[in-house]
């Protein structure tokens, strides 16, 4: 994943108004699992912040 393919309009929507700022920045610095793919982000996934770092296996300081 790079920032050239987060060029299509429907992910970078799901980018600027769905995804938690932990997940968006984990994408952005580079720091996300090897198996994330952009299929990965046009699947259905959690709404709630904390879940979707736990579903897309990101670590995050704000997950119990």
């Amino acid at each position: 994943m790079d920032a050239n393919s987060l060029q299509s309009g429907s992910v970078l929507d799901a980018i600027q108004h769905y995804l938690s700022p932990t997940v968006i920045e984990a994408i952005l610095d580079g720091k996300y699992p090897a198996q994330l793919t952009m299929k990965d982000l046009m699947e259905p996934f959690p709404m709630e912040w904390d879940a979707q770092a736990r579903h897309f296996g990101i670590e995050s300081n704000h997950v119990a």
